[in-house]
């Protein structure tokens, strides 16, 4: 018996923990909802909202009180594209949820503050939808079930 409930409490734990291994950031600029970008911090990946869902490696990730540092690096380079890696830098509210964030790439021009709600997808049933289907892609993508860390809002 005391097996049975032990093995059930680590599953427990381990489904709980699982569960937010995506994480949809939407962001936002004096207000308005520009576009989002998905951080798996288990497999250290952060895919951008962009025709081909370009893939960065998260390198270097610290925290340090509510805020958070880190690298992004692209996965598949090509000499066309702009941006190779980016310095991130994001403030963090208690529960180490990112609710700001600063990009600086290597070009002294492209600065980005924007605010950020982190899987908060709105109370419309399309919304609702619309997050489910970035959580479920993102999970197949990161090697996930889909499934996972779905709700219904």
């Amino acid at each position: 018996m005391k097996t049975k409930s032990l093995l059930t409490w680590l599953m427990l734990i381990m489904a709980v923990s699982a569960s937010a291994q995506i994480e949809v950031l939407y962001f936002f600029q004096n207000g308005e909802y520009t576009h989002w970008n998905v951080i798996d911090r288990t497999k250290k990946l952060y895919w951008l909202d962009d025709e081909d869902n370009t893939c960065f490696n998260v390198q270097n990730y610290k925290v340090s009180g509510n805020q958070a540092t880190f690298t992004l690096k692209i996965q598949e380079a090509s000499p066309s594209d702009p941006v190779q890696q980016m310095r991130v830098s994001a403030e963090l509210d208690a529960k180490g949820k990112i609710v700001k964030i600063h990009y600086k790439d290597n070009s002294p021009t492209i600065y980005k503050d924007l605010d950020v709600k982190t899987n908060d997808h709105g109370s419309s049933r399309g919304d609702i939808e619309y997050h489910n289907h970035l959580i479920r892609f993102f999970n197949e993508k990161a090697g996930y079930p889909a499934d996972q860390g779905i709700n219904s809002g």
